[in-house]
């Protein structure tokens, strides 16, 4: 038998669009795996930078999916509230236990807004990172004088 006798007969279109349906269902079933994988991580109580990063997604993805899906942006949001709560929960729980000092340091850093120290916290809209801690007094004291040094 000569080896142009076995030559391969030409794919149909059927085949093409066989073969584009597949990689879509591949494709589809990794999206709905690596969205598990962040949820799953922001539940833990990592950053979205870091859950992206686990699951092998990009920062741009992420915040495309978030934009796109409102399923998953609703399905992340209640993933670190209920982190949050967990971690909430641990420092109530342990007010007299050692242990409540990693459980107060871990809400302070991840959920900084609700949990910061005020010492630690920026002075709104001006990119001041003073030190704040004395009084309200003395943080609109700050903030009259950083306005005026920026002319607003």
């Amino acid at each position: 038998m000569s080896a142009n006798a076995l030559a391969i007969a030409p794919r149909d279109d059927g085949d093409r669009t066989r073969d584009r349906e597949a990689k879509a269902r591949e494709r589809e079933r990794d999206s709905v795996e690596k969205k598990r994988k962040i949820v799953k991580s922001l539940r833990a109580g990592n950053h979205e930078t870091v859950a992206c990063k686990s699951a092998g997604l990009g920062a741009r993805a992420y915040k495309d999916w978030v934009a796109g899906d409102s399923d998953f942006r609703d399905e992340c949001e209640r993933a670190c509230a209920e982190c949050e709560i967990e971690w909430g929960d641990n420092v109530k729980s342990k007010e007299k236990d050692s242990d409540i000092k990693r459980w107060q340091w871990l809400l302070e850093r991840r959920f900084m807004g609700r949990w910061g120290r005020s010492e630690n916290m920026r002075t709104e809209g001006l990119g001041v990172a003073e030190k704040i801690g004395e009084s309200d007094e003395l943080m609109r004291e700050v903030q009259a004088v950083a306005a005026a040094r920026l002319g607003r």
